[in-house]
């Protein structure tokens, strides 16, 4: 299978990684906690096929920082669930 080329020249092989890191970046700056798995997985991918490439040390941050923070909604979005629920119990019975 031949790679497509664009003007003649093969096109970057690091391109999609970039744009992936980019995308995942911008995910956590705007603190889109709905796609926090998703850079999780990514984080887990590059450390998994370059255990070089990021410090053991900023890897175990970022992981527990989001997971927190995904915990942290989850729990805010039961919690929401729960009051809703209960509030609606008790117009039920009035």
């Amino acid at each position: 299978r031949s790679t497509p080329k664009i003007h003649g020249a093969a096109p970057d092989p690091c391109v999609a990684l970039r744009l992936v890191a980019a995308a995942a970046w911008h995910v956590v700056q705007k603190q889109q906690v709905h796609d926090f798995p998703r850079v999780l997985a990514l984080l887990a991918a590059v450390k998994e096929a370059a255990p070089d490439l990021v410090h053991f040390r900023h890897y175990a941050k970022l992981r527990l920082g989001l997971q927190a923070k995904v915990s942290l909604r989850v729990n805010r979005v039961c919690r929401c669930h729960a009051v809703a629920l209960v509030g609606w119990r008790e117009l039920k019975t009035k």
